[in-house]
């Protein structure tokens, strides 16, 4: 990802929206898009991805200190 080689404080979590098929070895799905979450990598260490199985749906559950969870979604 060009992006992620620019930001050097970040981390990606990400949704492709083309998905292969392990049987066929086909890809389905639209060839462009998908979804994607920065981070930064101070927050890596208290985050964790929350599946959706969806290609549509990226979201990260971020454990806070003496706050209450964050949870951040791209779609």
């Amino acid at each position: 990802m060009i992006l992620i080689n620019c930001i050097n404080d970040f981390v990606s979590v990400h949704m492709s929206a083309i998905e292969e098929k392990l049987v066929s070895n086909m890809f389905t799905g639209r060839p462009f898009g998908g979804t994607a979450i920065l981070l930064r990598k101070s927050l890596g260490a208290c985050s964790y991805r929350i599946v959706t199985n969806s290609p549509r749906v990226t979201a990260v559950r971020c454990q806070m200190k003496c706050r209450e969870d964050l949870v951040i979604c791209s779609v």
